[in-house]
């Protein structure tokens, strides 16, 4: 096996005096591009429910509830802390969330510029913009994705950047993979099969003769197998295999054939990374050691996240509908119906074409034509991709897809056919795409329809540029709440949509924001009803066609219906109001507990 360390020599590098000036330029270029990016379509689309999520989330942080012990999520917990941060910083805002990420979407541009710079300026520069174009531009929300996705490429510049030999390199990749876990566990996980693939091919790539004890590398490798297919089996159908998930299980056998590296240097690299990554867990581990919340901590990330049913939406969306209909708006002989039909149609591909390069490049290694170790970031991008797979919905794709064209242009080279490609996508999904709203639909947008957004400075705690009919809605919806519901008094949500409790100041009567989270089963629809008797809210809202609508969300519906007034329905809500002897009526008066509601 061939000895060269480090990717194949690019075509078009930044060496020399006038090429380092060059791409300096460029660099600089890019910064003020990405900038002007985000900036200008930060404050563009929202997806309420996402949004008031994280804010109820966040706010009840802020006032001093306890994360998990007195309010429920099942992420870890380093996202609900950093919106609370921002809504603490900058207002009580749903706009206030996305500050942190537009910093962090100009910091992520520069690091994949600096991986991407012995390629060229020129591919660098494209590759560093096409990841905030294809990426955040697309579905502008406060999500742990984004975060989760600065961190990836922030992991990958380690790779890249820091000299092999350096004592914190390992402690750095063991510190990143933690927090991506601490911010959303499915990624974290598919970061670390990533970054611990890519180690294992980097440690295999040594002068002399390969070790004869290779079981602790092969041994990892088989239980990432292992553990990848299981997953890909419960979550995903056969085009989730064919665009993400096979890609990384062929690559994780081609390691196995690959891998050299001793188990001692796998064990001594195991225990860096295992040092980086408990230095990262700490704060939030103090945290919940502080408010003895440990337990409800592991119920909510650990339990409740693993038990969370596929509900039916998972398995009705799915990317064939988006690239057939890129299809047939490529048939439609509409100029603008071609080029955004031909970007849908196309961009799922992007993942399983880096895939295919990969596995190339892995051949000719084994082979010995090439490096054993391919770029890191190809390895990282390949794993990632899999995030794509939870849920086959364009927001879903755009979490993954930047990743995937800068890593095909890392492979290539920065070939001028993959840049240009590249640059192709970034422009039309700028000047089609970014900060549109879903309600377009898969036909609007792979016809390229732009609708047009206005400011909301009517409905307070918004802060966004949002569709008119939405703005009317939620200003009639905040003018309901404030005229029948004290301040004091709690309004209910049912199954979701906890941004009505965030945009109206008013509290939600229990721990959880979704039911089908917070009231899985008997036990707890139960309890939920009991409350309901002690204290029923004095509005509740029902959104009938929501797709968190579980048996137990119609049980607590048809309870409410039999005992509250419903009032005109606004937008998607059914409203019920509490009527005035509600509370003086015993809970043996309420009947049976219903399992359905018609």
């Amino acid at each position: 096996m061939a000895s060269v360390r480090g990717p194949e020599a690019p075509r078009a590098s930044c060496a020399g005096s006038g090429a380092r000036a060059a791409c300096r330029l460029a660099a600089l270029a890019v910064l003020c591009l990405n900038a002007w990016l985000l900036v200008a379509h930060h404050d563009r689309f929202w997806w309420p429910p996402d949004e008031g999520n994280y804010a109820h989330v966040a706010e009840r942080i802020l006032d001093g509830q306890v994360l998990h012990a007195d309010v429920q999520d099942i992420h870890p917990g380093y996202v609900n802390f950093a919106n609370a941060g921002a809504l603490g910083l900058f207002g009580r805002e749903l706009a206030s969330m996305r500050y942190p990420l537009v910093v962090l979407g100009i910091a992520q541009s520069l690091l994949l510029f600096l991986i991407l710079r012995p390629a060229g300026a020129a591919a660098a520069g494209v590759g560093a913009s096409a990841i905030t174009a294809l990426g955040f531009l697309q579905f502008l929300n406060p999500t742990a994705h984004w975060y989760s996705l600065f961190l990836v490429v922030a992991l990958a510049a380690v790779l890249h950047l820091a000299p092999r030999t350096a004592r914190w390199r390992l402690d750095a990749v063991g510190a990143i993979v933690m927090t991506v876990v601490l911010f959303r566990q499915l990624s974290g996980v598919l970061l670390a099969m990533g970054a611990l693939t890519w180690l294992l091919l980097e440690g295999s790539d040594r002068d002399g003769e390969p070790p004869v004890d290779r079981l602790m590398g092969r041994a990892l490798i088989a239980i990432m197998i292992a553990g990848l297919i299981v997953y890909l089996v419960r979550a995903t159908d056969a085009v989730g295999w064919m665009l993400f998930g096979i890609w990384p299980v062929l690559v994780l056998v081609q390691a196995a054939r690959m891998a050299r590296a001793p188990t001692a240097a796998v064990v001594a690299m195991l225990a860096r990374l295992a040092r980086g990554a408990a230095a990262a867990a700490v704060p939030l581990v103090g945290y919940h050691l502080i408010h003895g919340s440990i337990g409800a901590w592991y119920q909510d990330a650990i339990v409740t996240a693993l038990a969370f049913p596929r509900l039916p939406f998972f398995e009705t969306s799915s990317y064939a509908q988006l690239i057939a209909a890129g299809v047939r708006s490529v048939a439609s002989g509409d100029p603008l119906a071609i080029i955004n039909g031909a970007y849908w149609a196309l961009l799922p591909l992007a993942g399983a074409a880096a895939g295919a390069v990969l596995l190339a490049r892995l051949a000719r290694a084994r082979a010995g034509d090439a490096p054993s170790a391919p770029p890191a970031l190809a390895v990282i991008a390949v794993f990632y991709a899999v995030v794509s797979v939870h849920y086959q919905i364009p927001p879903y794709l755009a979490y993954t897809v930047g990743l995937s064209v800068a890593a095909l242009i890392v492979l290539s080279g920065g070939s001028r056919a993959v840049t240009g490609a590249a640059a192709a996508f970034a422009i039309v999904a700028v000047v089609f795409h970014a900060g549109q709203p879903l309600s377009r639909g898969i036909e609007g947008a792979t016809a390229g329809r732009r609708v047009a957004v206005v400011a909301s400075e009517s409905v307070p705690g918004v802060g966004l540029r949002i569709e008119a009919g939405e703005v009317e809605l939620y200003r009639a919806l905040v003018e309901l709440v404030r005229r029948e519901v004290p301040p004091d008094q709690p309004i209910l949500a049912v199954p979701s949509h906890a941004q009505l409790y965030f945009l109206t100041g008013r509290r939600n009567p229990f721990r959880f924001f979704n039911t089908a989270l917070g009231v899985s089963g008997e036990r707890e629809l139960e309890a939920v009803l009991e409350e309901l008797d002690r204290h029923p809210p004095a509005l509740v809202f029902y959104d009938r066609r929501d797709k968190y609508n579980t048996p137990q969300s119609r049980a607590i519906m048809e309870r409410v219906a039999r005992t509250y007034a419903r009032l005109t329905p606004l937008g998607p809500f059914e409203i019920y109001r509490r009527p005035p002897d509600a509370l003086a009526t015993p809970v043996a008066a309420r009947g049976a507990t219903p399992s359905s509601m018609e």
